[in-house]
């Protein structure tokens, strides 16, 4: 009886450990998959963005629009606790950095005509709703306002060519900062001939064109 008895537990205790590899298995294979992901996501981006800037110079007429799928991210953590809190937050600072990156800081001379231009890296809902984000701690990220969760942001990397759209971008960046429908951002890059950087802001059409949005020159 005793036998029985020690089988069944080895054969209990056996199990237990094979699903509970499995169970690490497989998530870490989603983590890897979802790192890889990304990882090739922000690769064709940067690399589509330098090559728009390399064929103008050479010439205008050879630049093709910049490829670059927006990212649709879903967070879906509870913001009623801090892990939570914090995991939203890495995921909305993680597409930040991501879209500096592509787009270099604004350092590369992109597009044609004097204007202001608009590429979105991501678009960020959120599950978890009546809740907000009050701080984000990142290099260079400025918060402004409170991040609601029951908003739809974009993550806009927006770069306006001109004297007269240099100035139209600053009026409209302090405005939209009063208004709170820029809930954080980085930069401004500073350059002669144009401005740039990167926000955090309410996303839908209206709100890309309060924020001096006057084309999209990306591709899916």
């Amino acid at each position: 009886m005793k036998y029985k008895k020690s089988q069944t537990f080895m054969l209990v205790a056996v199990l237990i450990i094979v699903l509970l590899t499995a169970f690490v298995l497989i998530y870490l294979q989603t983590r890897i998959g979802d790192a890889a992901q990304f990882s090739s996501w922000v690769t064709g981006c940067k690399t589509s963005v330098e090559s728009n800037a390399r064929l103008r110079f050479f010439s205008f007429n050879f630049a093709e629009k910049i490829r670059c799928p927006i990212q649709d991210r879903k967070i879906e953590d509870s913001l009623d606790d801090k892990k939570g809190q914090n995991a939203a937050k890495k995921d909305i600072i993680k597409y930040i950095d991501a879209c500096k990156d592509i787009y270099r800081n604004g350092n590369l001379d992109l597009f044609t005509d004097q204007n202001t231009y608009c590429g979105v890296c991501a678009i960020s809902d959120f599950e978890d709703k009546g809740k907000e984000i009050t701080s984000l701690i990142g290099d260079d990220i400025n918060l402004i306002n409170p991040i609601s969760s029951d908003k739809v942001y974009g993550t806009i990397f927006i770069y306006a060519k001109g004297d007269q759209e240099i100035k139209e971008f600053n009026e409209n960046f302090e405005r939209e900062k009063n208004s709170g429908r820029i809930a954080a951002y980085t930069g401004p890059y500073i350059f002669p001939e144009w401005n740039a950087g990167v926000l955090f802001a309410e996303y839908g059409r209206e709100d890309l064109k309060k924020i001096g949005c006057d084309t999209i020159p990306v591709k899916e």
